[in-house]
């Protein structure tokens, strides 16, 4: 009975964590309190299962220390006091801060050192203001802040909230993707990607650029010029290249018919592309042709630096069947770090990703082809190594960046304004 609850529980919260991203946006958080007391515990033991991907907590059933599933990382004992793991490989707690303001906005480090007791990092003062964490395990990472830690009760409460639900996409997207860290679980994946698709929303502002658009139709050449600058302000392109996937010739025209356009499709990409590419998560082209053309679509007829968040979560996701196609559309933005981001991604598995960011390095940057590492005298590109050219494209890069001229590189009309 306590299995089919639990199963039950956890279905129900991924279904409402979903469900209030997709209708509610960042504004409807998913934390929630969770308590640990002896109106908690089992006749069999004073301690708790708590999971960090999910947000449950399970009683002891049984005269062991086996959790009743993988989930279920954590143990609680409050009058121990005990709040750990209890294997400690690549898991732990790390300190964040203090109050609410961290727990809705946590500055998550690039680099940190895991304790895997909670109750070693709290001192007893420290709980009066509520200190936070990032609790990181196999099965996903969360943020918890404790509320209250007496041992004397025998009770512990805590907020929790899965770790991506942060508003930095930036930090959450380097924990998520992060190197030797576990896979981001579903909750995370779909949490992750209802922040990023509400930041977007309020980033690219439709309705300004649809009054710009029109402005570029007054008749006060003052108001055309004051207009036409803004639009290249927020979109980073002098005149975006404007085609349909398969055409040969862009679209070219005034002013007005070029952003025209590019406004139209902009439209189509807030409304239909984007939620159809978050929808069918971790998907292949095989499997969904139309999320592939959506991806596409993003680079070809309207890129905006707004999209760059969700195209680099694709491109980070090693369970992500399109991952190639999203830094296609990356190459097409341009954006600050474009060329850093594709060097990183050299290294990326399988290799024909490896080949296709090579391809899209060298027509954007312009790199000499002698950068690139042999493991054999054959050349082929079975035999390259990936790593070493990595790290002569760094060098070359960090030596060339400055005063690089990008517009020489993209296509006619996809010149870069404020790069």
């Amino acid at each position: 009975m306590n299995n089919k609850l639990s199963i039950l529980n956890c279905r129900l919260f991924v279904f409402v964590a979903f469900f209030s991203i997709l209708f509610f946006g960042i504004n409807c958080a998913n934390a929630k309190i969770i308590e640990v007391s002896p109106s908690k515990f089992s006749e069999i033991y004073p301690a708790m299962w708590f999971s960090p991907s999910t947000g449950e907590i399970a009683a002891i059933t049984v005269v062991d220390e086996k959790p009743p599933a993988p989930k279920f990382e954590v143990w609680i004992e409050p009058g121990d006091p005990e709040f750990a793991f209890l294997n400690s490989s690549d898991k732990g707690f790390v300190y964040l801060g203090i109050g609410d303001e961290v727990f809705k906005n946590p500055d998550i480090p690039k680099k940190f050192k895991l304790n895997n007791k909670l109750h070693h990092l709290i001192k007893p003062k420290q709980v009066l203001f509520r200190p936070v964490y990032l609790c990181k395990g196999k099965k996903g990472n969360c943020i918890i802040q404790i509320i209250n830690f007496d041992d004397s009760s025998q009770k512990i409460r805590f907020k929790w909230r899965p770790a991506s639900a942060g508003s930095d996409p930036d930090a959450v997207l380097a924990l998520l993707f992060k190197e030797g860290t576990p896979e981001p679980n579903d909750v995370e994946i779909k949490a992750i990607y209802g922040i990023l698709y509400q930041r977007m929303l309020k980033q690219i502002d439709l309705d300004g650029i649809k009054k710009l658009v029109e402005q570029l139709g007054s008749d006060d050449k003052a108001v055309r010029n004051k207009a036409l600058q803004e639009l290249e302000k927020r979109v980073r392109l002098k005149q975006p290249v404007i085609e349909s996937p398969g055409s040969i010739f862009p679209m070219t025209g005034t002013p007005a018919q070029v952003w025209g356009k590019y406004a139209e499709n902009l439209e189509v990409a807030v409304n239909v592309k984007i939620p159809l590419i978050i929808k069918d998560l971790r998907s292949s082209m095989h499997k969904s042709m139309k999320r592939y053309e959506a991806l596409v679509y993003l680079g070809e007829n309207c890129p905006h630096p707004a999209f760059l968040p969700i195209l680099k979560a694709i491109a980070l996701d090693k369970k992500e069947g399109l991952g190639m196609t999203a830094i296609r559309s990356i190459a097409a933005i341009p954006h600050k770090g474009m060329i850093d981001f594709l060097i990183d991604r050299l290294t990326a598995k399988p290799i024909v990703i490896a080949l296709n960011t090579y391809e899209r390095l060298q027509a954007l940057a312009g790199a000499p082809n002698d950068l690139i590492v042999y493991f054999d005298v054959k050349k082929s590109w079975e035999g390259v190594d990936w790593e070493s050219t990595k790290k002569n494209y760094k060098k070359w890069w960090k030596k060339h960046k400055d005063g690089y001229d990008f517009s020489k590189r993209l296509p006619p009309m996809q010149h870069v304004g404020g790069m």
